[in-house]
């Protein structure tokens, strides 16, 4: 068995000796300030070394995935299975391994630790540029260094990262001088959900407009985020950010169209926001937009102010660097025909590799899949790869589908709602997808050998409550993958 010393032998010639990629270093170094055996999801890496600047902008999301790889073969980190998917972006650090990277990050200053391991938030010293909010089990809370220290030299502060502080008490000026910030990480990382993040209020926020220099912004999960400072809306470098799942959040500033290098933008299960502003259209460099809304609500509350103009679906179709998108169908609206025209123009948009639509499951059952109007449109790219539809209130796949090219698609996930029709072919005899994830879907009748000949290139299946779907091969999780002797015999 290796020593804790030949291993950060080993990881100091590979990546701490001469000729080694300075931005390789500084990512490995990330790794040092979660706890040990913490299970971290790649994307909360990758915004952290796109917000420090270890990656290039233009390439940011492909250079981050191929060292999340390399250091995965490497043995620096392992990949934390997701049941038996073929591919998880989940990953966990040896506690070896993590020790060693613990000394190469002290001894390359990149961050203070306390005797137990755990990053600090003491910038006494003003060669510390990084913050780490850490909540131990014993009660220990950094954040009180934070709030309550009399001696913090702020001002060259580039990163504040919350590790594990389930409760965010921040005084009103406790930002105040953190004007050099990149960073700023103040949701939650993890996967789990169960993972929850509070605050009291945001006055803190309102020292926004002083960080000119930000580049990754996270709320994720955090509850009672109610509203965004309009001084966000001046911090014209951010790349990234991430508001998933801030349930209390209600709008987005108007003035949103000024984040001009903005290049990801994750709104979704932010369920209290009415309308999507219009400045969304003129964010020419984003590339990720989670939780557009689609559809106006009815009038009441949340009624969008007559002097407010809201972004339409087809606004989007002239972002040429939108490659992932995902769509909340909006069952409060009740013009269901304007909904159904607004996803035709999805067929206008030509670089998307990723496309995801939810409705609500309150969403009442919509008998035909196709619109009476037979009028086509060119379709789109075929650079189209994935494919995910939830709570689809259709008994087939509805007109706006077929009018997309789906001849590369690889991955087809179609999760609750009323399909009930066989999963035909759109505009090609068959099927290209490799994986296939049919869940919650009561009424859809397939076996498997009806399956396999219209999907005949699939290596994955996931099957979750399907009661009509029969014979298919898969284990005790609804899972099946090519390759296995028992599933080729039932194959």
């Amino acid at each position: 068995m290796m020593s804790k010393s030949s291993i950060l032998k080993e990881i100091q010639e590979v990546y701490n000796g001469p000729g080694v990629d300075k931005w390789k270093h500084n990512c490995l170094l990330c790794f040092s300030v979660f706890p040990q055996n913490a299970v971290i999801k790649k994307k909360a890496l990758v915004h952290w070394w796109v917000g420090e600047g270890f990656l290039s902008d233009t390439s940011a999301e492909d250079k981050g995935n191929n060292l999340f790889e390399e250091f995965i073969a490497s043995g620096i980190i392992e990949r934390v299975p997701k049941k038996r998917r073929p591919s998880s972006e989940l990953c966990k650090m040896h506690p070896l391994i993590r020790y060693a990277v613990i000394r190469l990050a002290e001894t390359n200053n990149f961050t203070r630790f306390h005797p137990n391991g755990n990053p600090t938030a003491d910038f006494s010293d003003k060669k510390n540029k990084r913050g780490f909010l850490v909540k131990t089990e014993e009660g220990y809370s950094s954040l009180r260094e934070l709030t309550y220290g009399f001696r913090l030299k702020v001002e060259k502060v580039e990163t504040l990262f919350n590790v594990s502080e389930p409760y965010v008490d921040l005084r009103e000026d406790s930002l105040s001088e953190m004007k050099n910030l990149k960073v700023l990480q103040l949701g939650r990382y993890q996967e789990s959900t169960k993972q929850v993040v509070e605050v009291d209020d945001t006055e803190f926020l309102n020292d926004l407009q002083k960080m000119k220099h930000l580049r990754y912004f996270s709320l994720r999960g955090i509850t009672r985020v109610t509203v965004l400072p309009k001084s966000i809306c001046k911090l014209t470098k951010l790349i990234i950010v991430d508001l998933h799942a801030c349930h209390y959040l209600e709008s987005l500033p108007e003035g949103i169209g000024s984040l001009t290098n903005l290049t990801w933008l994750d709104i979704s299960g932010c369920h209290l926001i009415s309308h999507m502003p219009a400045g969304l259209a003129k964010l020419s460099k984003l590339q990720v937009l989670h939780g557009f809304l689609i559809g106006k609500p009815p009038k009441g509350k949340t009624t969008v102010p007559d002097d407010q103009k809201v972004c339409k679906l087809e606004d989007l179709a002239n972002l040429a660097n939108l490659k992932k998108l995902s769509l909340n169908v909006d069952v409060r609206c009740k013009d269901k025909a304007l909904q159904a025209e607004e996803l035709k123009s999805l067929s206008k948009f030509q670089n998307l590799v990723s496309l995801s639509v939810e409705w609500s499951e309150k969403e009442q059952r919509i008998e035909e899949g196709n619109s009476t109007n037979t009028t086509t449109t060119s379709p789109g790219s075929s650079s189209l790869a994935k494919l995910e539809l939830r709570n689809l209130p259709y008994s087939e796949m509805p007109d706006w589908v077929k009018r997309l090219n789906l001849k590369n698609l690889k991955k087809l996930y179609v999760r609750g709602g009323k399909l009930s029709q066989v999963l035909r072919p759109v505009g090609c005899e068959k099927w290209k997808v490799s994986i296939l994830r049919l869940e919650l879907l009561s009424e859809l009748q397939m076996d498997w050998q009806q399956l396999l000949a219209l999907f005949p290139e699939l290596t994955y299946v996931k099957k979750v409550k399907c009661p009509k779907l029969i014979l298919f091969p898969c284990d005790e999780n609804g899972e099946w993958a090519s390759g296995r002797e028992a599933d080729t015999e039932h194959a």
